[in-house]
């Protein structure tokens, strides 16, 4: 059930209720050509390229803005430690709201967790969000000497407005869009040394995100383990 919370911050929004959870928070609301130095919990952040808040689409049209990403050189580097998701068998959540009308050639990466290689393992991938030539939302991780990952089978790059959400238990890992599970897959987090992390592209500067985006939020808990049905309110 939405509990909707009157002008929490400005806007009518809907209470999230593992708030205390997140670990990371960006809203991606602000003036246009806004680039601010910390998301909504203080965590820094670097705007590369052409990166930044626009007012040209507001996913939430009570934000006003969303941020913005040029598909050719624009990316935000987040903290490093925020994203070594799964370790030990923590459990987390990573999800945000997108829009983008351009079909990858060949991904566009929506997160991604890397030393920087382009390869698996160590002195590698760790862990992506991102859409595939299809169109389609895949999660993929390091699990110490194999890939496990679910792979979804809808277009997303249809300029509609869509919520991405992947979820950890400590055991099952799960991929919704739009609030519908698109799959499950079982597997340990394997750390990987020397990461870094970056919204909207890969770490080794390719696989640009071209769209906006909004709400992009990570939680130390599995906010979901089920299909649900996605807020029509931003979140508080």
């Amino acid at each position: 059930m939405m509990i909707i919370q009157p002008a929490r911050f400005g806007v009518a929004c809907a209470i999230d209720p593992y708030a205390a959870n997140r670990t990371f928070f960006l809203r991606g609301r602000g003036a246009n050509g806004a680039k601010p130095t910390t998301d909504e919990l203080g965590n820094p952040l670097t705007w590369g390229g052409g990166a930044q808040i626009s007012t040209a689409v507001a996913l939430w049209p009570s934000y006003g803005s969303s941020l913005a990403f040029n598909g050719t050189n624009a990316y935000i580097g987040v903290p490093d430690s925020l994203f070594d998701f799964g370790i030990g068998g923590s459990p987390f959540s990573f999800g945000a709201r997108f829009r983008t009308s351009v079909t990858p050639s060949p991904y566009q990466f929506i997160m991604n967790h890397s030393a920087g290689n382009g390869g698996w393992g160590p002195g590698g991938e760790q862990c992506i969000l991102y859409l595939n030539s299809s169109g389609a939302l895949v999660w993929q991780f390091w699990s110490g000497g194999s890939i496990p990952g679910i792979f979804g089978s809808a277009n997303l790059c249809d300029g509609a407005t869509h919520e991405a959400l992947v979820t950890y238990d400590g055991t099952t890992t799960r991929l919704f869009a739009d609030g519908a599970l698109i799959g499950t897959t079982t597997g340990t987090y394997t750390d990987v040394t020397g990461t870094s992390t970056r919204i909207g592209s890969a770490v080794s500067g390719s696989n640009w995100f071209n769209g906006y985006m909004v709400d992009v939020t990570a939680w130390n808990a599995a906010v979901h383990t089920a299909a649900y049905t996605p807020a029509t309110l931003p979140p508080c």
